[in-house]
């Protein structure tokens, strides 16, 4: 996370989830619906929603959230994918053209409250551990954690075994809550964020 984007541990988060996913899913299909579901829960919820803005569950969550009267951002990344839509898919309220895949990941992990991570693959796997990674240094960097929800299918698996084979402490892994559906994970956290508001605004002024 770049200094300027750190907030301090006292602060509320960004009002901003980032959705990671697969690209492959097509319209109609079970996960496009359950991403389109979670962008519109997402945004009705006064979040903002940024992705990878190309297709599949990208494409699927920025429609929901644009449904909702949302705001969808995309990062996209022109010189890697020439051959897709230079604008991105047709739901995006907003893009921004990264330079590299690293700047395109970098741009969806800073300035973020929360991360949720869809069922996905390597490049889903990839943007997982960059979250994760920025929610471990928050201690150290002297900023807010962002949370990371993650569908309990079929990260679950891959995440407990990783923590064992690499001892990964215990507090590490309390960063990452599994969910079953995009109801569950959006309840989370705006129950999270509201919370938090409450905090800071009960808090005696400095």
């Amino acid at each position: 996370m770049a200094a300027s984007d750190a907030k301090p541990a006292s602060a509320l988060p960004p009002k901003v989830v980032t959705v990671f996913g697969a690209s492959r899913p097509q319209p109609g299909s079970a996960p496009y619906v359950e991403a389109e579901a979670a962008g519109e829960a997402i945004a009705s919820a006064g979040f903002e929603l940024w992705n990878g803005g190309y297709m599949g569950t990208m494409e699927a969550s920025a429609k929901g959230a644009k449904a909702a009267g949302g705001v969808a951002k995309g990062f996209l990344v022109p010189k890697l994918f020439p051959h897709r839509s230079s604008g991105g898919n047709d739901f995006l309220t907003e893009h921004v053209d990264a330079s590299s895949l690293l700047d395109r990941i970098g741009g969806m992990t800073e300035g973020v409250g929360y991360f949720l991570v869809l069922p996905g693959t390597v490049g889903t796997l990839t943007e997982l551990c960059v979250a994760w990674n920025v929610a471990t240094l928050g201690e150290l960097g002297k900023y807010t954690p962002p949370r990371i929800f993650c569908y309990r299918k079929p990260w679950q698996g891959v995440i407990e075994p990783m923590v064992a084979g690499l001892g990964i402490s215990e507090d590490h892994l309390k960063l990452i809550t599994f969910v079953d559906d995009a109801a569950e994970a959006v309840a989370l956290i705006k129950a999270d964020w509201d919370a938090k508001a409450a905090a800071l605004a009960a808090a005696p002024a400095a």
